[in-house]
């Protein structure tokens, strides 16, 4: 006998923690809601907005973040200047790249290198 398909153990997976989720959520009592535990359990522990890490955890170290220019890509590079990294961007935009490194630079106070092909 084959064994089954990809799709097939994700669709038994599924239903199968679809089961277990139900079960749980009526043993404790919970909705049978996900998104309702989640609720809940959010307000006894709120997201940590913060850094995790202590100042100087990069120090002496290079990061070199492609995308740095924008989105998650400028997030890192910012939390990683903030923490002692060296940090250098790449994008393909040099505009987007230049007022990044200046935003970066100002709020950190580390100089943030750029790094730009037109490949």
């Amino acid at each position: 006998m084959a064994a089954p398909s990809r799709s097939a153990r994700f669709c038994l997976n599924f239903k199968l923690d679809s089961v277990l989720w139900n079960k749980v959520c009526k043993t404790k009592k919970f909705s049978t809601s996900p998104v309702s535990h989640v609720k809940e359990h959010s307000k006894m522990f709120p997201a940590q907005m913060g850094k995790m890490l202590p100042d100087g955890t990069f120090d002496g170290k290079i990061a070199f973040i492609t995308g740095g220019g924008t989105g998650l890509g400028k997030g890192m590079a910012t939390m990683l200047s903030r923490l002692g990294a060296q940090v250098v961007i790449s994008s393909r935009k040099m505009d987007v790249l230049e007022k990044a490194a200046s935003e970066i630079t100002s709020e950190t106070g580390n100089k943030v290198q750029i790094l730009f092909d037109t490949k």
